[in-house]
């Protein structure tokens, strides 16, 4: 079965940030290939067919970002879009890490399709042509004979019987081939935060992308700034990067 060519935007832990003059602006998101697959000539799965102009988030699957190896929307942020590209022109600058890890996914999201999980299980080995053919030879099993051994004592013996042993009825599985549609296999992000205390407010903290939410009775508000855990300072002028 094929996989959908939708091209995706990867989580807030994968973007990188552009600079000019020794500031840092703009966030930037590297590529993937969404994993559903998809059946006949359709080219995207059901959840990528549904795209939204203009959505907010970047790695929103309802983000449109195009096709593998087709042209980018005006709505895309990724490495290569014609965002990244008038960026650059504006004298915008991309670290070198930052430009060959943005590579490297594009090069995995062009490449072909994986292989079928049954063609990663490894069959029996194939006989060697030049090996002579092994004959099975007939092997003859002795039936089992009852013996009933009587012995002279004092203590009267039971004779048992030797116990037949039960047939068990082999039931052999049959393959149904479903028609239902395939399952759509939907990306879920788990980020942990804590509870962190500044200026007598209570906030929610994101350490993988230092990034403070504001606690409110409903759990997990909106979105502060970024925070230094060490120097407990909280910089409120640094953008969202999903709001950019």
């Amino acid at each position: 079965m094929a996989t959908c060519l939708a091209r995706r935007a990867c989580v807030d832990r994968k973007s990188f940030r552009l600079y000019k003059d020794g500031k840092e602006k703009f966030t930037i998101f590297t590529e993937f290939r969404c994993p559903n697959p998809v059946e006949g000539a359709l080219k995207v799965c059901q959840g990528c067919s549904n795209k939204l102009p203009m959505h907010k988030y970047q790695s929103n699957q309802k983000c449109d970002h195009g096709l593998v190896g087709g042209p980018y929307p005006a709505d895309s942020k990724l490495y290569g879009s014609p965002y990244y590209l008038n960026c650059i022109k504006n004298g915008f600058t991309i670290l070198e890490a930052d430009e060959c890890r943005a590579k490297e996914a594009m090069s995995i999201a062009g490449s072909t399709m994986p292989k079928k999980t049954s063609d990663l299980i490894e069959g029996p080995p194939k006989e060697s042509k030049s090996q002579p053919e092994l004959k099975q030879e007939k092997v003859k099993v002795k039936a089992t004979v009852k013996k009933i051994i009587k012995v002279k004592t004092s203590i009267p013996v039971i004779e048992t019987p030797a116990v037949e042993p039960t047939s068990v009825a082999v039931i052999k599985p049959i393959m149904v081939e479903s028609t239902e549609a395939p399952i759509t296999v939907e990306e879920i992000i788990r980020v942990k935060v804590k509870k962190v205390r500044h200026q007598g407010k209570d906030y929610y903290f994101d350490r993988n992308s230092c990034k403070l939410y504001v606690a409110s009775a409903n759990g997990v508000g909106k979105y502060a700034g970024r925070y230094n855990e060490e120097t407990n300072v909280l910089n409120t002028s640094y953008p969202d990067s999903d709001e950019e």
